[in-house]
């Protein structure tokens, strides 16, 4: 526990410090009205995650790992849950799609956009919370440095290459979030084939 501890702060601190690192970057590279769409969408991640990911990883996890004796297929029913909750939010976002628009501020499909990502972090989630509970510190250290610098870099790439700005952010993070929650997912999903 010590030892992953220990991994555990360097991750957080390396986290931290890109955000402080960045965050002037980007503001002097991003115009103001675009920067507004990357605070909407960030803003209104924390909003959708409460329907997509139900708020399952953290301490519902651990304390589901800490009951149940089938802790593999815990994790991989509370993915398929959000997976069906995924679906029901992409359903009702289709349906009632003008009052998202309006509400949100944020064009349609990064509304869709908004709804795949809170579900990748909700998985990368539950696979972190499952990786901590045994101490696995190597995929939380691996995670703290791919998303503290692939997700800067790429997005440098977009905003100065391609002159994507806002939208370069946004993309970068979900791309990053995409690569690396496959894994995630294959470890997940192949732990159990039936709903529990």
């Amino acid at each position: 526990p010590a030892k992953a501890g220990i991994f555990y702060s360097l991750s957080t601190a390396l986290s931290k410090g890109a955000a402080l690192l960045f965050t002037p970057i980007y503001t002097r590279l991003i115009p103001p009205g675009e920067y507004a769409l990357y605070s909407a969408y960030t803003a209104f991640m924390g909003v959708v995650g409460i329907f997509v990911s139900l708020q399952l990883s953290g301490s519902v996890i651990y304390s589901g790992l800490s009951e149940f004796s089938d802790k593999k297929g815990f994790v991989s029913s509370a993915a398929k849950l959000m997976t069906l909750s995924l679906v029901t939010v992409l359903l009702l976002s289709i349906i009632f799609r003008r009052v998202l628009v309006s509400l949100t501020t944020l064009p349609f499909r990064f509304v869709i956009l908004l709804a795949f990502q809170v579900y990748l972090d909700g998985i990368r989630s539950l696979y972190l919370s499952e990786s901590r509970h045994f101490y696995r510190y190597g995929y939380n250290l691996s995670e703290g440095i791919v998303f503290s610098l692939g997700v800067p870099m790429l997005s440098l790439i977009f905003i100065a290459v391609l002159d994507m700005r806002a939208e370069g952010r946004i993309f970068a993070l979900f791309i990053v979030s995409l690569l690396f929650s496959i894994p995630s997912f294959k470890r997940i999903f192949s732990e159990s084939h039936s709903f529990r």
